[in-house]
């Protein structure tokens, strides 16, 4: 199975310490790689990769960002705590897309950033527990594909405490809002009362279907002369 390259449905990138040709480091990552990931990846039909069997001529760099951004998972393991593998493991993360994380079991520790996130340890120098990795290996991509949204990362998670509280911050506004809105009704409502209860109720229009009342008759308009059935009385003569 060495250096095989699945050309199936869905990519799986694998992010691994390589070290030098021959060097213990290369040994371990090659047995994990050949004898434990690439089979679970086949059984779950996926077509596995590592940066170092990419099978083209390309500038490598580009290559390998490709696999982060676009492939549907990616296996990391974290031993040795490479910088190539922390650095492309960060760039996987910054884009909140399916990792899997394992270590070797001489690791004890991994960095702050990644501990809370669920870790495969495996020992590979017993042949004997390669086929228990690799089922565990397999659980963990059918958790993936069920639901590929429910992965832990320390982006995502950042993101969804944020969501929640932009989410609250919303709902506390709202509900702001609508209390003081009932405020200023209420203190409408007792203005009105006191209005009422001093001055009475507005003014209202009459009825349609009632007519103002006219002035009566005998009223004398000021502004006619006297009857004509009245004469004038005429001056005193005062001539001597």
């Amino acid at each position: 199975m060495k250096g095989v390259y699945y050309r199936l449905g869905k990519k799986c990138f694998v992010l691994a310490p390589l070290g030098k040709e021959g060097s213990i480091t290369r040994q371990r990552s090659d047995q994990i790689y050949e004898k434990i990931i690439q089979p679970a990846l086949a059984a779950c039909e996926y077509e596995g990769i590592r940066a170092d069997k990419i099978p083209t001529s390309g500038v490598i760099t580009t290559e390998i960002i490709e696999h982060l951004l676009n492939d549907e998972l990616v296996i990391a393991d974290l031993t040795e705590r490479n910088p190539n593998v922390t650095y492309e493991l960060g760039i996987r993360h910054a884009f909140r897309k399916p990792v899997i994380h394992m270590k070797d079991v001489s690791e004890k520790k991994l960095p702050f950033d990644v501990q809370g996130i669920r870790t495969i340890d495996i020992d590979y120098r017993f042949a004997d527990k390669w086929e228990h990795y690799k089922n565990k290996l397999i659980q963990f991509i059918k958790n993936i594909d069920t639901d590929p949204t429910k992965l832990q990362s320390p982006i995502g998670l950042t993101a969804v405490i944020q969501s929640i509280g932009k989410n609250e911050a919303q709902s506390q506004f709202n509900s702001e809002v609508l209390t003081q809105l009932q405020i200023i009704k209420s203190s409408i409502f007792d203005l009105e009362s006191v209005v009422y209860s001093q001055f009475g109720p507005p003014d209202q229009e009459p009825p349609d279907d009632e007519e103002p009342e006219e002035p009566p008759d005998d009223i004398p308009d000021h502004d006619e002369g006297p009857p004509d059935d009245e004469e004038q009385e005429e001056p005193p003569d005062e001539s001597p």
